[in-house]
């Protein structure tokens, strides 16, 4: 991602096992173009297992899982 611009990232508990992301930690790297201070972002750690996103404190807008037909389905906590 590095060099792309974001508002939100959006990633699945499928890709993070697939590269290998779990327990990995990730986090944005922004700077002020007004003085070019650079500061990062809360780091949030991956994981491949829903409940251990759950579990482990993480905030985030909105935990989701998908249907038979990929389409979001919100997890009630």
């Amino acid at each position: 991602l590095e060099e792309e611009m974001y508002e939100m990232l959006a990633t699945n508990t499928k890709e993070i096992k697939e590269a290998k992301l779990d327990g990995l930690y990730l986090y944005c790297q922004r700077t002020d173009i007004k003085t070019n201070e650079v500061n990062n972002t809360e780091f949030i750690r991956l994981f491949s297992d829903v409940n251990q996103i759950i579990e482990s404190g993480t905030v985030f807008d909105e935990i989701s899982a998908f249907d038979e037909n990929g389409d979001f389905i919100k997890i009630e906590n």
